[in-house]
């Protein structure tokens, strides 16, 4: 993860990018067989290592995912409320959109 977080932001900083925000899903994490702080850390260490090289700035979003349900959202809100990342810096919504109103998922953002 850490690898190709680097080689993403490395890529996007040889073409000029100077600013890359990265979605992250805890969701993700845990099919993948990693907790969302091992994944977040991971991703977070290689998107620092692209800004040692190439000056460019990295900030994840972490997702929650509709058609996962509004537990997963409630859980990825939490985890970017206290994960206490630097690189963290927001919360969104993302998946089949029409699995639900945005009102289904309003404790996520309260």
């Amino acid at each position: 993860i850490s690898r190709l977080a680097d080689h993403y932001l490395t890529s996007l900083a040889r073409d000029g990018a100077i600013y890359s925000e990265v979605f992250t899903s805890p969701d993700h994490a845990t099919k993948a067989g990693l907790s969302p702080k091992a994944y977040t850390d991971a991703l977070g260490e290689g998107m620092l290592r692209a800004k040692a090289k190439t000056g460019i700035e990295g900030r994840m979003i972490v997702t929650g995912v509709r058609h996962v349900g509004v537990e997963s959202i409630e859980r990825a809100a939490r985890f970017a409320a206290r994960c206490g990342h630097p690189l963290v810096t927001g919360f969104g919504v993302a998946g089949d959109e029409r699995m639900g109103d945005m009102e289904d998922y309003v404790r996520a953002f309260e």
